[in-house]
């Protein structure tokens, strides 16, 4: 199997993550402001949900707008696959798309981390406790795949292999019966017994 088919299965999944990844809880902080009483808010990529006591059932609001695009990095992913089987300038044009891909969907994930780590973290608020969802760890994988994706599917210049022994070039001249190694010898025009002369000599 090719590195770019491996790829290719791998910005699929990293995709279908993303998007699985977005719709799944984000983060979490449960607080209270007196002993015995526990609040909630919950975030994903989409919404916030707030579950208070006393609320017969929680409330939900506008997220912070990250499931757009991290949706938007699934679909670069999928184009890409769709582009890289087809004509070689098709194919290029996905490879671009798979490497937008993967920094839209990372820097996405860490901003979506940092803003909420930021904003409920380090909360002053009495009995608070944060937890980092499962939708989070699994953009983390999402973006481990498409990135791997994006790597196996470029088209990297191939090692030329070293020659085992020592190399020899031949120049093109004039003389087509030049041997390899040297400069022809006119062997038939010496007399080897040495009883005669050669045809130059008369």
């Amino acid at each position: 199997m090719s590195g770019r088919v491996v790829g290719a299965v791998a910005l699929g999944v990293g995709a279908v993550l993303a998007v699985c990844g977005s719709l799944l809880e984000l983060y979490r902080i449960e607080f209270g402001f007196e002993p015995g009483r526990t609040d909630r808010q919950v975030f994903t990529g989409w919404q916030s949900s707030f579950d208070f006591t006393g609320m017969a059932q929680p409330e939900n609001m506008p997220g912070l707008g990250w499931g757009y695009p991290i949706v938007a990095a699934a679909a670069l992913a999928v184009v890409s696959v769709v582009l890289l089987f087809r004509s070689p300038l098709l194919g290029a044009v996905g490879r671009v798309l798979a490497v937008l891909a993967g920094g839209l969907l990372i820097g996405t994930t860490c901003s979506a981390f940092l803003t909420l780590e930021r904003l409920l973290g380090p909360t002053a608020v009495a009995y608070g406790t944060t937890t980092v969802g499962a939708g989070l760890w699994v953009l983390v994988l999402a973006c481990l795949a498409v990135a791997a994706g994006a790597v196996l599917v470029q088209e990297w210049p191939r090692r030329q292999p070293k020659p085992a022994g020592p190399a020899v070039y031949r120049v093109d001249g004039d003389d087509e019966d030049t041997p390899p190694f040297g400069i022809p010898i006119p062997t038939d025009e010496i007399d080897v017994d040495g009883k005669g002369e050669s045809p130059e000599r008369g």
